[in-house]
């Protein structure tokens, strides 16, 4: 391993970021997001290439610039790094999920949350996803548990608004219409 890169999930020791030339890219990156132009955002996101390039900040802005320009095959190579160097952040596996979900491959994204289960089941976003990957992947049985939990540690009334309105949750309905739920 080169020296210049820290071990897999070791926040690298550095100055505080504000305090380093980058900050200024990072800065104009969310100014062009917030402009509406992701891609001056991502032109400037990609002149961090020093140590900072792999701090979380950077590396989730620069995926959520990528994603908004719909490059999602990139969009996984980022996540990638965000779980190698930040794998105790449960954003980093939610995008990361995410990233193949956007290529439609939901098994992938379903075992992606699958491999850290453990480690964030009381977080009520991650519940939530894994809730929508089992429907996804037309494992029933779990939808239930995984939306309670969700219900659980986050608000109640948006999950349920968020589950009414979101059609990743279409397989689980179709299967509860069908009566055989009651059958188990």
């Amino acid at each position: 391993m080169k020296k210049d890169i820290p071990a897999p999930n070791a926040e690298p020791e550095l100055p505080p970021f504000s305090e380093n030339p980058s900050m200024t890219f990072f800065l104009e990156a969310i100014g062009w997001m917030e402009l509406g132009n992701s891609e001056e955002a991502l032109l400037s996101i990609e002149q961090i290439t020093d140590k900072y390039a792999i701090r979380f900040e950077v590396l989730a802005l620069k995926w959520s610039i990528l994603y908004k320009l719909g490059y999602h095959k990139k969009c996984k190579d980022v996540s990638y790094s965000l779980t190698l160097f930040h794998s105790a952040n449960v954003d980093s596996w939610m995008m990361r999920a995410q990233s193949f979900y956007n290529q439609k491959q939901y098994q992938k994204a379903y075992e992606t949350l699958q491999s850290v289960e453990k480690q964030f089941k009381n977080d009520w976003r991650f519940a939530y996803d894994y809730a929508c990957y089992h429907s996804l992947t037309k494992r029933f049985e779990k939808v239930d548990y995984w939306l309670k939990v969700a219900r659980r540690k986050g608000d109640s009334k948006e999950v349920d608004k968020m589950f009414e309105n979101d059609p990743d949750f279409k397989p689980y309905k179709k299967y509860l219409e069908s009566g055989k739920k009651d059958e188990n």
